[in-house]
Order: structure tokens, then sequence, then C-alpha cells
């Protein structure tokens, strides 16, 4: 009978990124892999972003990825290697699209409402925090008033209904978004004053202007 030595060394295992490739600003994308290390697992995991002309985050140990700027950004992927297994890594490119916001409006009065000669400020808020920029107009209806574009301060000019645009501007990251509502414009109260003189001896008369 005879032996001999077998020497086993280790492999460098195939380790590949099975999971998507697009995502969008806001979004969440979880990195999955898979790896030719059948023997045992190859090691552990471990997940890295680097930025191109887009940006993102990871989760080094989840490989949990959110985008956060539009572009591309290159998602790697290590295994730490075992008893059985050298260290492995691969790459893939993520392509980050611009996400979408929506908008929501509030008053300083607590209303969408005003009346003649009376203001009020609109303010519009974007579902994410670097929206573009947010403009006001108003469209008339059976009233009309003017807005500020800019600071979304109305003020009321005649009675009747408006309408109210908010509109945030496309930008790199998120498409643009608009929402609308009808501001009530109503009659505005007013005071009459009496001018001097205001007093008047007995068997004489005056006049009195408002």
């Amino acid at each position: 009978s005879t032996t001999r030595v077998i020497n086993i060394v280790k492999v460098t295992p195939l380790l590949s990124i099975t999971s998507g490739t697009s995502m969008i600003v806001g979004g969440t994308l979880q990195a999955v892999t898979s790896t030719t290390a059948i023997v045992s697992s190859g090691g552990s995991l471990s997940f890295i972003i680097t930025a191109g002309s887009g940006s993102a985050s990871v989760d080094p140990s989840t490989g949990l990825i959110t985008a956060s700027g539009a572009g591309t950004v290159t998602l790697t992927a290590n295994s730490a290697g075992d008893i059985n297994y050298n260290v492995a890594s691969t790459s893939t490119v993520i392509t980050i699209t611009s996400g979408s916001q929506s908008l929501t409006l509030s008053s300083s009065s607590g209303s969408f409402s005003t009346s003649v000669g009376t203001s009020i400020t609109v303010i519009a808020s974007s579902s994410v925090a670097s929206g573009g920029a947010i403009m006001y107009s108003v469209v008339g209806g059976s009233g009309s008033a003017t807005v500020d574009q800019n600071t979304g301060l109305v003020t009321g000019i005649s009675v009747g209904a408006v309408t109210l645009v908010a509109s945030a501007a496309t930008n790199v990251d998120y498409v643009g978004a608009a929402i609308t509502t009808v501001l009530t414009i109503g009659i505005s109260s007013q005071t009459l004053t009496i001018n001097p003189p205001v007093t008047v001896a007995i068997g004489n008369s005056i006049t009195v202007s408002t």
C-alpha cells in the first residue's frame, strides 16, 4: 500500500451582487449577494459606497442603501474570507434618479380666508428637505387678490374667491410639485370718525363731516 498527502489550499470564491442597480432619491435598496463559496460561508460580508456624480449611504453590515443625491454611486461588497476561502470583492454601479415631493399648505391665520385690504401669509411646506424653490401665484376668480411670489403674503383686493397656487421647482434631486387652494375674500369692516369741532354753543349749528 501507499499513501500520498494531498495539499488542499484556499480558493478565491466568486462574489456577485444580485440586487437592483437603480434607485430614486430618498429611496432605499437592500443589497443582495451570491457566492460560489459552498463548503463554508466565505467569511462575513461588508459593504461600502463610493460616491460618483450621485450620493448614497449604506449600512456596512446589513447592506441597506439609502439614496440621497441623483447620479451614480459604486457599491462594493467584500467577503472577509475564512479557513476555506480567500477574501473576495465585487462592485456594481447604482444609478439614482430624481425623487418625488409633495406640498402641503397652511396659513398664518389658520384658515384660507381674508378680507378686502387685509393680508395673510400662506405657507407651502415640502415633504423633502432639499426640494426646489417654492413660488406663489394667484389665479383670479370671482374676487381678486395679490400675492408676494416669494413670501406667500396674500392681500385681498375685492370680495369673492381666488385660487392660490404654490409651486416647487424641479432641481437635481427632486421633480417639481404644485398644490392649489381656494382663498375666500370677505367684506371688510370700516370705521367712521367725526372730524372736529365736536362742541357747539346753544342756539348755534355746525356741519359734521366724516
